[in-house]
C-alpha cells in the first residue's frame, strides 16, 4: 500500500499574520498526530507586488507612477523588513520547500490533498486560480477541504459551475462558517460539515514557543492593541476610551505603511512592520485587544486577552458570528462599540472548555477523512 502523503494547499505566501499561522498549525497538527503532511509552496496570492503600473487609462497610469514613487521613497525599509520577517516564517518556521508550479502539484506524490483553512474560495481573494477546487488532481488522489471559507455570498456564473462540478468530488468537506455550509448545500446538495479554524487545533503554548518581540524597544509595557484588516472606522475611539479607562496607551499595529518603525506620540502610537511571530507577541501581550480580524478574535481568546470583536457589515462578519456563538462570547461582536458590557472580565475557564469542543470536531473531521 503507498505510504500517505499529505499536501497542503492554502494562502500561506499572504502578507497577514492570521493566513500564515493558519498554514502552520494545520502541518503541525498533522504532523505532531504522526502524519506526512506538508504545505505546498504553490501561489503567491496574497503577496502583492510593492509596485505595480495601472495601464487602465491616463489618470490612472500617471496615479500608480506617483504612488510607485511615493512607496518606494516612504516605505521602502519598512516594507522590505516586514516581507523579510514572513520569508523567515515560511522558510525557518514553516518550513516550507522550494516553489513549485502548477503542473508539479498536479502531478506530486501525494496521496491526499487538504484545501484550506482560510478563504480559499473567495473569488475575490483568488481571482481565475481554480487549484483550491482541486479540479484536475491525478485519479485516486484523495479531496479534502478542511475549513474552507468563501468570504463573500455573490457569484458569477462561471464561479458557480466551478463549484458545482468540483465540491461532489471532494472526499471530505468541511467549511470555517455555517454561511458557507449553506452556500455549498445550495451548489450541489452536500453538507459540509462546520468546523474551526486549523489555529484552535494547538493550544495557546504552540504559539508562545514560536512568538519573538518585536525589535520595537520603545513598546509600552502595558497597551489596549489595536489590530484591523482594511481599517475600521470606529476602532480607534473605540480603543482610546478602553485606554483611558485602564490608564494605558493606545498602539495600532499597522502593515509597512508609515515611514517610521514606531510613532510614539500622540493619542494613539503606531507600530509597523511584524511578521507573524512579533505579531503573536503583540497581541499576546495586551492589556485588551479592539480588532475586526477573525484570527485576531481567534489570538485573543486563545491568549486569554479581553476584547472588542468590530463587525465590518459585510458578508465575512460570518465566520467571526460562527467563532464567536461556538465559544460562548457572541455578545462581544458589536457594529458601534459601547463599553459596557466590554469590559466586563471573561470566564476563561468555559471559553476553554467551548474551545476544545469546537477542536474536537475538528481533530474529528480531519481523523476520519485521513482514515478513509
Amino acid at each position: 500500500e503507498t505510504e500517505m502523503r499529505i499536501g497542503i494547499l492554502t494562502l500561506h505566501h499572504a502578507l497577514n499574520a492570521g493566513a500564515a499561522l493558519q498554514a502552520w498549525a494545520l502541518q503541525t497538527y498533522l504532523q505532531k498526530n504522526g502524519y506526512d503532511a506538508k504545505v505546498v509552496n504553490y501561489g503567491k496570492i496574497g503577496w502583492p507586488f510593492k509596485y505595480a503600473l495601472n495601464f487602465t487609462n491616463l489618470r490612472r497610469f500617471v496615479g500608480s507612477i506617483y504612488y510607485g514613487f511615493r512607496t518606494f521613497f516612504l516605505t521602502f525599509g519598512i516594507e522590505s523588513y516586514r516581507r523579510h520577517l514572513f520569508r523567515d516564517f515560511l522558510y525557518s518556521i514553516m518550513c516550507v520547500d522550494r516553489p513549485v508550479k502548477k503542473e508539479e502539484v498536479l502531478n506530486s506524490a501525494c496521496t491526499h490533498f487538504i484545501v484550506g483553512s482560510d478563504q480559499i474560495w473567495n473569488p475575490r481573494i483568488v481571482k481565475k486560480e481554480d487549484i483550491y477546487f482541486l479540479p484536475n488532481i491525478k485519479k485516486g488522489v484523495k479531496r479534502i477541504a478542511y475549513a474552507g471559507s468563501f468570504g463573500v455570498d455573490e457569484f458569477t456564473p462561471r464561479q458557480v459551475r466551478l463549484m458545482q462540478d468540483c465540491f461532489k468530488n471532494f472526499d471530505a468537506l468541511s467549511v470555517r462558517e455555517t454561511q458557507g455550509a449553506q452556500i455549498i448545500k445550495k451548489l450541489c446538495g452536500r453538507e459540509a460539515e462546520v468546523v474551526c479554524d486549523p489555529t484552535l487545533l494547538l493550544p495557546a503554548e504552540a504559539y508562545t514557543k514560536i512568538e519573538r518581540r518585536p525589535a520595537l524597544s520603545c513598546l509600552p509595557p502595558r497597551y489596549v492593541a489595536v489590530y484591523t484588516v482594511g481599517g475600521h472606522p470606529l476602532a480607534k475611539d473605540a480603543a482610546c476610551r478602553m485606554g483611558a479607562r485602564l490608564g494605558i496607551p493606545v498602539v495600532q499595529l499597522l502593515g509597512g505603511q508609515l515611514a517610521r518603525w514606531y510613532w510614539p506620540w500622540g493619542k494613539v502610537k503606531y507600530a509597523t512592520a511584524l511578521g507573524p511571530r512579533e505579531w503573536l507577541w503583540f497581541m499576546h501581550h495586551a492589556d485588551y485587544v479592539v480588532t475586526n480580524s477573525f484570527h485576531g478574535v481567534i489570538f485573543s481568546l486563545l491568549f486569554h486577552r479581553p476584547f472588542t470583536a468590530l463587525l465590518n457589515n459585510r458578508p465575512g462578519d460570518a465566520r467571526l458570528l460562527t467563532l464567536l456563538e461556538a465559544v460562548g462570547l457572541k455578545k462581544r461582536a458589536v457594529c458601534r462599540p459601547d463599553d459596557e458590557g466590554l469590559s466586563d472580565s471573561v470566564e476563561w475557564s468555559a471559553v476553554d472548555g467551548n474551545i476544545e469542543e469546537f477542536a474536537r470536531k475538528g481533530k474529528e473531521f480531519l481523523s476520519k477523512a485521513l482514515a478513509r
